[in-house]
């Protein structure tokens, strides 16, 4: 199994640009509930692990990274256009972090000006 999930997608995750490759560990992390490091540390070793993130942090990119929609703003983007695409059936239902409904009063510090971005989805699964 492992070695036909490798063999798949081996060659597509190595072209990854690095903000890639952080919204792929986001989605990992929203879909499992499991950062990539504890993936990795579940099925390799603490050590490689622990070396995976090393690697990787070269490239600003964190394997131990949660995706939290209610205090990052990448986050909350990411967890709309999931939502969305699967409130339109592009995607399958999915496991879901909403926590909050609706998202409102998020602040987006735009060019040095805070807004308040007012947006209801009311698919939150």
């Amino acid at each position: 199994m492992q070695q036909h999930i490798e063999l798949q997608f081996t060659e597509q995750i190595k072209i990854l640009l690095p903000a890639e490759g952080r919204i792929l560990l986001k989605l990992i992390h929203r879909q499992t509930g499991n950062t990539a490091y504890q993936i990795i540390e579940k099925f390799r070793s603490h050590w490689y692990a622990f070396s995976v993130e090393k690697v990787v942090t070269m490239f600003d990119i964190s394997p131990l990274q949660n995706i939290i929609p209610e205090q990052n703003e990448e986050d909350f983007w990411l967890e709309l256009i999931v939502q969305t695409m699967v409130g339109k059936r592009k995607i399958g239902i999915s496991r879901t972090i909403c926590e909050i409904q609706p998202f409102g009063n998020f602040i987006s510090k735009g060019q040095g000006v805070i807004e308040k971005v007012f947006l209801t989805f009311d698919f939150c699964i």
